[in-house]
């Protein structure tokens, strides 16, 4: 548990080099949460780890809305170039597949790609 707790440290202080990062970080501090929590006596990182989920979870909500926003920005402005490079942030910030935000985005830029492709 402490092991993957320190994993999702390194890479939540990592997370302005990639979006993914902070997804990563969020995953290795729910598994070492979960690893840990039936432990007797709680190990001393249960609680700080606990919390630093918490935090990631919700910058990585953060970072989410604020690329929902600049993709619906660009869908009322045309700029559909910039709808696709959004698109394609969104799935690198969640690069989970069964993720369903990830999904929605990926099917999005599927028809998006389809119809700059007939509109050349």
């Amino acid at each position: 548990g402490k092991r993957l707790f320190s994993m999702g440290e390194e890479l939540f202080k990592e997370k302005t080099v990639s979006d993914v990062n902070i997804y990563l970080a969020c995953q290795y501090y729910k598994e070492a949460v979960a690893f840990s929590e039936e432990c007797k006596p709680r190990p001393e990182f249960l609680m700080k780890a606990e919390e630093q989920l918490a935090k990631a979870q919700k910058e990585l909500e953060v970072r989410y809305k604020d690329l929902m926003f600049a993709y619906k920005k660009s869908i009322k402005l045309k700029n559909f170039y910039k709808t696709k490079e959004v698109l394609e942030e969104i799935l690198r910030l969640i690069p989970e597949k069964k993720d369903p935000k990830h999904m929605d985005a990926k099917d999005i830029l599927g028809r998006l790609n389809q119809a700059l492709k007939s509109a050349q």
